[in-house]
């Protein structure tokens, strides 16, 4: 094979059949359309590019068709990557305890806008841990105004966290900066579905929380994932009246019909 590379000529459908009617020869490698070679019908790529017959034509007559030219595959056009917002760790901790924004990638968003029922729920869940944690000596039970820090740029707020006794966040009164709770909950509402199921799942995972628990009242069910290999796996998904025992807080329970309940009744008194 020559030191320099051939380059194979590339014949319209329109211009071979021109061709072979005055008897020229369009060889067998030659594609026979525009959009570039027909791999289905050449014997192999590398017969198509680098080794194509050196005479085309058996006649003179023909030798000056015109040859088209392959289009270029057009580059890709430069993926700007989406930068992060302006706002730190510094700028969350800053915010008063009724300014509800949570630090989403350098972002303060307000990723959800509590009702009534929302806070029964939340307020139930707080009073049925509270009273397993306080009975057995077991831990903490904290509320969503405490923050917690999963990088420079990203905060949130869960609606219910737990810390066990040999867990509890020390010395870190304005925000969690090292460490992590031992149970997170969150208590999904419309405006909240996509922070709590994506942007929230990875951060805790990230926290290294062992635990998360997703109530969603609108379909009540109540789902319970653990943390595996830095990922959260479900361990347990439950709806309607059943009733949370979960493994990992031995001798607690969560009546699902109870959080339902308190959300009838807030309904029926509006």
């Amino acid at each position: 094979m020559s030191g320099s590379r051939r380059r194979c000529t590339v014949y319209s459908d329109e211009e071979s059949v021109r061709l072979r009617r005055c008897g020229c020869h369009v060889p067998a490698w030659t594609p026979l359309s525009r959009d570039g070679p027909d791999l289905a019908r050449t014997p192999s790529r590398r017969s198509q590019l680098l080794d194509p017959p050196q005479s085309h034509l058996r006649h003179g007559a023909c030798s000056a068709a015109p040859a088209l030219v392959m289009p270029h595959t057009p580059a890709m056009p430069h993926v700007v990557s989406r930068e992060d917002g302006p706002h730190t760790w510094d700028d969350f901790i800053r915010l008063g305890e009724d300014d509800l924004r949570e630090l989403i990638d350098g972002e303060l968003v307000e990723v959800e806008v509590p009702t009534n029922a929302h806070e029964a729920i939340v307020a139930l869940l707080i009073e049925l841990l509270g009273h397993w944690a306080k009975t057995r000596h077991a831990g903490r039970v904290l509320g969503s105004a405490y923050k917690l820090r999963i990088s420079a740029k990203k905060g949130v707020m869960p609606d219910v966290q737990f810390y066990r006794a040999g867990n509890l966040p020390r010395g870190q009164s304005q925000g969690l900066v090292e460490g992590h709770p031992d149970l997170v909950v969150e208590v999904v509402s419309k405006t909240s579905a996509r922070y709590d199921r994506v942007k929230k799942l990875s951060y805790y995972a990230l926290l290294g929380v062992p635990e998360y628990w997703i109530v969603v009242p609108a379909a009540r069910t109540l789902e319970r994932l653990v943390l595996e290999t830095g990922r959260y796996a479900i361990a347990e998904a439950l709806a309607d009246d059943e009733v949370l025992r979960p493994a990992t807080f031995e001798g607690l329970e969560v009546p699902l019909a109870e959080l339902w309940q308190a959300v009838d009744e807030l309904e029926r008194d509006a």
